[in-house]
């Protein structure tokens, strides 16, 4: 018997109800970001890309007993691959064209909402997910997305590309008054610091040391003091995502925190099927 046809549920509310709920989740995930964390680089920095369920990422495993709690870090970013992939998901377990047109036009507008109220994070992670291959190369299905909406992306994504180091994004982020409320894109912050490399060099006292001359390590100061700017800079914005409080109703907040996604080559050949 052949299952019915997927529906997603964002289409039953509102765009501003679910940026709303996507708000509160990622406040919560950023509570508990720990500066010592970012300090001595203790998260893992692979795999993460992996996550696919996020209640088997967060949650012990029944009967476990080497099941570890992820690192804070860890699942800011994990949150962010989950809701990205699980919206790429959405779009291709969607069989119906019409449907599936509107999901889209939907993402847009969650997109949108997002960034009205400052949560940068989620307003990425959609973006992305609509301009991935998977979803981009749809294209008897976006023929029939409305030219609005069409625009409203390329403002989006004019904001999420890389260009001069996230330049668009990080000017409109960072210019954010904390009493106002922020959910940072945590990946542009995450992928500089990872870029600094906190081990000291090592450099001879001389350009021809003896063999009995021992090498001295040199601090790199300026590395040091990147880290420690960038540091600064997540924890403000970190202390501004406090200050939201919205009222989400809890089977709401539910579905949009206890999401899946499909996995890569599952997403790859649906995706393929509906452009059959």
């Amino acid at each position: 018997m052949r299952p019915p046809k997927h529906s997603p549920f964002l289409n039953k509310f509102t765009p501003h109800q679910i940026a709303e709920a996507m708000t509160m989740i990622e406040q919560s995930a950023l509570a508990q970001i720990n500066w010592r964390e970012l300090i001595d680089l203790s998260w893992s920095k692979s795999g993460l890309d992996k996550v696919r369920d996020w209640s088997f990422f967060v949650l012990p495993l029944s009967g476990s007993s080497t099941w570890q709690p992820p690192k804070s870090v860890d699942i800011v970013i994990a949150r962010f691959n989950v809701v990205l992939k699980w919206a790429v998901s959405e779009i291709v377990l969607t069989e119906d064209l019409a449907e599936r047109r509107h999901t889209i036009c939907q993402y847009v507008h969650i997109a949108a909402a997002a960034r009205d109220l400052r949560n940068f994070a989620t307003m990425y992670q959609i973006t992305m997910a609509l301009l991935s291959a998977d979803i981009s190369g749809l294209k008897e299905t976006w023929q029939f997305v409305p030219a609005e909406e069409k625009e409203m992306l390329k403002e989006l994504e004019k904001l999420v590309t890389p260009t001069k180091n996230f330049v668009t994004l990080r000017r409109e982020q960072e210019g954010v008054v904390v009493d106002k409320g922020c959910i940072p894109f945590f990946g542009k912050y995450n992928g500089m610091y990872l870029n600094i490399d906190p081990t000291p060099t090592t450099q001879s006292r001389s350009t021809s040391p003896s063999s009995s001359e021992q090498a001295e390590p040199l601090v790199n100061f300026e590395r040091y003091q990147n880290a420690a700017s960038i540091v600064k800079t997540v924890l403000r914005l970190v202390d501004a995502s406090k200050t939201y409080n919205y009222a989400v109703t809890p089977a709401l907040l539910s579905r949009c925190l206890w999401m899946c996604a499909l996995g890569d080559e599952e997403i790859r050949a649906r995706s393929r099927a509906l452009t059959m």
